[in-house]
Order: structure tokens, then sequence, then C-alpha cells
């Protein structure tokens, strides 16, 4: 409680200190806006990898059925995550969605480096 007074009030003195009011908000939005701009960057960025894998790998006739298949999932995972955080939507809940992201994204990352070093050994078809 001493600390959020001296900070409020501009410590002891009140003289010659910075105040919460003095601090911009727009420096919070301008944080959170370029961290979308640079977590929207890099989705597109993924996107458009994937795609060139697609043109570069697999052939012509397949295309349509595997990006069937990739819109289908990810639209089913998508409603899974909706309703994960539509039943957990409480602060107290919130650290489970957190744990639950990691293990989801560390099972992501094993699975696709098992796919890779098959592939780069010539056992992928």
């Amino acid at each position: 409680k001493q600390w959020y007074q001296r900070r409020v009030r501009g410590g002891k003195g009140g003289k010659g200190k910075q105040t919460d009011d003095d601090i911009s908000p727009s420096a919070s939005a301008l944080i959170i806006l370029v961290s979308l701009l640079v977590g929207k960057f890099g989705t597109t960025l993924s996107k458009i990898s994937i795609h060139q894998l697609y043109q570069e790998e697999i052939p012509r006739h397949e295309r349509g059925m595997i990006a069937g298949v990739q819109v289908t999932m990810n639209t089913f995972f998508k409603t899974i995550s909706m309703c994960i955080a539509l039943f957990a939507s409480t602060a107290e809940n919130f650290i489970y969605l957190v744990w639950m992201s990691v293990v989801v994204e560390t099972a992501i990352l094993a699975l696709y480096s098992q796919f890779a070093w098959n592939y780069s050994r010539g056992g992928v078809p």
C-alpha cells in the first residue's frame, strides 16, 4: 500500500516525481497494436510457406482434396477451442487454458519435428 501511495502521489513530498497521470495510455495501445501486427505478419508468412509447399510437393489433381481436409480440420479445431473457452471463461480457469495451449503447441512441434526428420531421410511419401 505504501508503494501505491508513493506512486500515485508522486513520492513522499509529492514534488518532482512522475505519477500515473503522467503516463500516456497510448504506450499500452501501441504495444498491443505492434504485437498484433507482428503476429498477423507471422501468420501470413506461415500460410504463404504452406501454400508454396503445396505447389512444390503435391500433384495438381490432389491439391483440392488436401486443401478441403485442411479447411475442415482448421474449422473443427477452432470450434473445439471456442467451446473450451466458452465453458472455461472465468478468470480462475484461464491458467488451464494457457496450459492446454502449451501442451497442444508442444505436441504440434513434436509431430512436425518427427515429420521433418522422416522427410529429410526420405521416409515420407
